[in-house]
């Protein structure tokens, strides 16, 4: 199910099954905490507006004793800074265009 989410969700299914994925971080299977970490990593890429509500469930993953969850924590924190880095340039762009001035 949490690949199915991941690969097939949209923004609007993201966010509603968003409290269900993290239920599944907090598990105490380090397979289904990989899992669901790989399909938050999709989920917000796909609604990057939900990133602030797990900012504190990865540092925790962060601290995790196995090498599979801890590889997908980095990959779900490279998403976000990616995203993070998109969302600033199109900030930038706009903040450009609005006072009319030219470089």
């Amino acid at each position: 199910a949490l690949c199915a989410i991941g690969n097939l969700a949209t923004a609007d299914m993201s966010r509603d099954l968003a409290p269900e994925v993290d239920k599944h971080l907090k598990s105490t299977n380090p397979y289904l905490r990989k899992k669901a970490c790989l399909a938050m990593a999709r989920c917000l890429t796909k609604c990057p507006d939900m990133v602030e509500d797990f900012v504190e469930r990865v540092v925790t993953l962060l601290k995790d004793r196995s090498h599979g969850v801890l590889i997908t924590v980095v990959q779900l924190m490279t998403q976000v800074l990616i995203m993070d880095q998109k969302n600033a340039e199109m900030e930038r762009e706009e903040d450009g265009g609005d006072d009319g001035e030219t470089p």
